[in-house]
């Protein structure tokens, strides 16, 4: 088949040959579609094994961390302690991390009332509970009161006016 251009010259259709590479995007990647000569250069990470004992690996930073005296000992029964989490835009294992971090916690004394966990959303928009379920498991959101950080409540934000606003 062929084609005329805007000055009437017919050139043969060219089957253009395309590459399709999947970028992490999201649970699933995305696919995209490029031309076969594009200047294009695919960089996958090496893979790292993860830990054989995740848990066990988690527990002794917390009881025996570098340069730092342990968890139970830099809190007391009577502390308010709240702990950040990323949101669903980040990939954190923390149905896996929060537990092992909220049993030392428990360990040095701190009852469940005392701690909050606050989803670090950023800009992006709150979790449902479903989401939460699936990033943290139904336990710790039965368990725990979850704050979702809103950074546009200035109401709801901590920190310091200086020349600059710097809120957390």
């Amino acid at each position: 088949m062929v084609f005329p251009d805007s000055d009437g010259i017919v050139w043969p259709e060219v089957e253009e040959k395309l590459i399709k590479i999947n970028l992490a995007y999201g649970r699933k990647g995305l696919w995209v579609e490029l031309p076969d000569d594009a200047p294009v250069t695919v960089i996958e990470p090496e893979f790292i094994p993860g830990l054989p004992n995740e848990r066990k690996a988690l527990a002794a930073a917390l009881t025996s961390p570098i340069a730092s005296p342990p968890l139970r000992d830099l809190v007391n029964p009577s502390d308010s302690v709240s702990v950040g989490f990323s949101d669903l835009t980040r990939p954190m294992p923390s149905d896996r991390v929060l537990p092992v971090l909220l049993e030392e916690l428990a360990r040095a004394g701190v009852p469940d009332g005392h701690i909050v966990l606050i989803n670090a959303l950023g800009t992006h928009r709150p979790q449902t509970e479903a989401e939460l379920k699936a990033m943290l498991g139904d336990e710790l959101v039965n368990r725990y009161r979850i704050v979702q950080h809103n950074a546009w409540d200035e109401s709801n934000l901590v920190g310091e006016k200086w020349k600059k606003c710097a809120w957390i």
